[in-house]
């Protein structure tokens, strides 16, 4: 699978995290992270019409 990392207000390296993740398999999804009232939250989106 593939993931395309969106990330605001976080510290941390994209690619290092795109290894550590070891995706696999076929779909496509976003990660969006952020923080909301000064904590980290993530977001996995993926295209319902492609489940």
């Amino acid at each position: 699978g593939s993931v395309d990392i969106r990330r605001r207000g976080l510290a941390g390296n994209v690619e290092d995290l795109h290894r550590q993740l070891k995706l696999r398999g076929t779909r496509r999804a976003t990660l969006v992270m952020t923080r909301v009232d000064d904590r980290p939250w993530a977001l996995i989106c993926t295209d319902p019409s492609r489940t």
